[in-house]
């Protein structure tokens, strides 16, 4: 991560490239097959977008504000001009304030494929990946899975949840595919289809949530939250299984009920929980004793306690091994 105005972090390897641009890596590998070898991170690109002064909001149809302000589209607020400021005193106009950016003051900007040089981590370069550079706002790579020749990108919109796949000796120059259905898979990202959840998962009504994919047996096993915020605010796991990396996928039951591998678990303080990755090939863990890893952060902005943050790790419960669900699938 690279330090914004409103979060100054330390520089990192990975340097911003443009002012207000930070990166927030998802996923990567040793590409053993350039010599020397190099690390491949695919990483969502972020934008620091600034606090603004702002009256009133501005979300009407057409927007109205007061005079000598506009509707900024990225807060819907009635901005002044020049708008950017630290404190309400900064704010030019009465009855404006200080306004916080839009969500958490930054947006997704898109997804970058980042190469670092070996044993020394110099970035070397940060292209973007076929599918930003053509305009499609999916998000491959917010998820990455190596598994033989290909590395599977998974990413999701509003649609749904997507998979491209590329060859894992040639990320940044090779021929991206995306899954288009059935067994079909498209050189052109517009065409891309949003998997599909099995007929047979209790939950297929709320659709398959942000997943997290990992190489299970001889098929493939997925992990995500249902809930709202993402899941944010909840340790509840649940999980799903294919033997195809596009699925179809069947959510893990027991006695016909969704399993949740991972419970609601009782930590001090109030926490938000990402992610919920499977683990086999951490010390300790292996695919008879896999393990799960979250990140937590602290949500009550009175504390800011650093104790709060860091991975957390918890046993699954109730997962059936690969041969189970194998044979429970044997079709995909």
């Amino acid at each position: 991560l690279k330090g914004t105005p409103d979060n100054p972090l330390p520089d990192a390897i990975i340097p911003t490239t443009a002012t207000g641009l930070w990166f927030w890596p998802s996923g990567g590998y040793v590409d053993s097959s350039v010599s020397p070898s190099v690390v491949r991170i695919v990483s969502l690109r972020l934008r620091f977008l600034p606090r603004t002064c702002g009256s009133q909001f501005c979300s009407s149809s057409p927007p109205t504000c007061p005079a000598g302000e506009t509707c900024n589209p990225d807060n819907n607020l009635c901005n002044s001009s020049p708008a950017i400021c630290d404190q309400d005193s900064d704010c030019p106009l009465q009855g404006e304030t200080c306004q916080p950016g839009a969500g958490w003051n930054w947006a997704g900007d898109g997804m970058s494929i980042i190469t670092l040089s070996l044993p020394d981590l110099t970035v070397t370069s940060i292209v973007p990946t076929p599918a930003d550079a053509a305009g499609v706002a999916i998000g491959f790579g917010t998820v990455v899975l190596r598994n033989g020749s290909y590395v599977y990108l998974y990413g999701g919109n509003a649609a749904g949840q997507f998979v491209a796949r590329a060859p894992a000796n040639n990320l940044t120059g090779g021929v991206w595919r995306y899954w288009a259905g059935g067994t079909t898979w498209s050189t052109n990202p517009a065409l891309a289809q949003p998997m599909v959840e099995a007929a047979d998962s209790p939950d297929i009504a709320l659709g398959l949530p942000g997943l997290d994919v990992v190489k299970y047996g001889s098929g493939y096993l997925a992990t995500g939250k249902i809930g709202a915020f993402f899941g944010l605010f909840e340790s509840n796991l649940n999980a799903w299984y294919s033997k195809q990396p596009y699925g179809p996928w069947h959510e893990v039951t027991q006695n016909g009920v969704a399993q949740q591998i991972v419970p609601t678990l009782s930590l001090p303080g109030d926490r938000l929980f990402y992610g919920g990755r499977l683990l086999m090939d951490a010390p300790g863990s292996s695919s008879a004793a896999p393990i799960v890893v979250f990140s937590t952060n602290d949500n009550d902005p009175t504390s800011d306690s650093v104790m709060l943050y860091g991975p957390q790790f918890v046993a699954p419960v109730g997962l059936p091994t690969p041969a189970q669900l194998a044979a429970q699938y044997p079709n995909g």
